[in-house]
């Protein structure tokens, strides 16, 4: 992908700034986003030990530093050849020393291609993390065969088999000695807040459950969709669904008529807030487009008493919408539901929706 692409350009061409974003280490403005040091004694970084960081590979946005390309490069390999010895430092530190000895498709090593591009910082570097300078390519030939800058040559005549050894033992002393297990995950369901108005039941059981919350406890009904399966389950019976992540549903026209028709015909108005977060404010500010307080009359349930409701109603809507169509009994059965994948419920709606979490 581009993201790939561009990683290898940048480390190349020793950009640090650009390869920190791109490994998802800082962000537009070059603002560290994770728990990384630059301690000049520590070979790897601390975020690595982070027992809240997953990995790169967890965060789908970003690049892996030890990513290949079609030809079998790496990034580390880019910055080698490129003499990039800040950036090659970076990916050394945040986990690219799994490709450190990673041959190409021509058989090169890193710091083969440093040797033969005369480039001595970078093999100091890459040898001072274990590099192993024995690997030779599908020539036959070693780095010390490729290098013809003297400096180069006195660099990797200093190399062992001994001390490439030393260098991969420290960098695993580091990773154990900062280590810690990482904290027990929840279950999804554990994370829903326990409310004396909350319960946890299995599909079946949910139109059961909101005809009692209907008729006995005068909330409205907060759906924890854990599975997805509550959504097909109301998407296939009989209200007026809205979806907050589709493109013109909460449109206040569209709002108006969903909400007025389910007080007409005495079914549910349901509102499918997905996977986003959900926001008090947004959705208040939504439905007090169509007429103020709107939001409040419908989550205390007052939305149906002394026909609150029917300056809603326009000329327009015919004569199906006329006060004496509305009759008690469907406005009865009239119910507010909101439908979240999330188990994180914030406190504005633990406190006001009675909390239905299905799994």
């Amino acid at each position: 992908n581009r993201r790939k692409t561009k990683i290898f350009e940048h480390a190349f061409d020793d950009e640090l700034e650009d390869v920190r974003q791109l490994l998802g280490i800082s962000d537009a403005s070059g603002k560290i986003q994770r728990a990384c040091t630059t301690d000049p004694d520590s070979m790897t970084c601390v975020c690595l030990c982070d027992p809240w960081y997953r990995g790169i590979n967890s965060l789908t946005s970003y690049v892996e530093p030890d990513c290949v390309n079609e030809n079998n490069s790496t990034p580390l390999s880019e910055a080698a050849v490129g003499g990039a010895t800040s950036v090659l430092r970076e990916l050394l530190r945040h986990g690219a020393t799994s490709v450190i000895d990673l041959q190409d498709s021509h058989g090169r090593t890193p710091i083969f291609r440093a040797a033969f591009m005369r480039k001595p910082e970078a093999c100091r570097l890459l040898l001072s993390y274990g590099a192993n300078c024995d690997i030779r390519n599908n020539d036959g030939e070693s780095p010390m065969d490729a290098a013809s800058d003297q400096e180069v040559k006195e660099i990797l005549a200093g190399f062992s088999a001994e001390r490439m050894e030393e260098a991969r033992a420290r960098i695993e002393q580091e990773l154990h000695a900062c280590w810690t297990p990482p904290p027990q995950e929840k279950e999804p369901a554990d994370l829903v807040p326990q409310t004396a108005h909350s319960c946890r039941i299995g599909l079946r059981a949910l139109q059961e459950t909101l005809d009692e919350i209907r008729k006995a406890d005068r909330r409205p009904a907060l759906i924890i969709d854990l599975s997805s399966n509550a959504q097909t389950f109301l998407r296939y019976r009989d209200n007026n669904l809205l979806m907050t992540y589709k493109p013109g549903d909460l449109e206040p026209e569209t709002v108006r008529k969903a909400l007025i028709g389910a007080l007409r015909y005495g079914k549910p108005f349901v509102i499918d807030n997905g996977d986003l977060v959900l926001d008090w404010v947004k959705l208040e500010q939504t439905f007090d487009k169509i007429s103020p307080t709107l939001w409040m009359d419908i989550v205390m349930c007052s939305i149906t008493k002394d026909h609150k409701f029917f300056h809603l109603v326009k000329k327009e809507d015919g004569e199906l919408f006329l006060e004496h169509q509305f009759t008690q009994h469907c406005l009865d059965h009239f119910q507010f539901i909101l439908l979240s994948r999330l188990p994180q419920v914030p406190q504005a709606f633990s406190d006001t929706f009675y909390l239905v979490t299905t799994a």
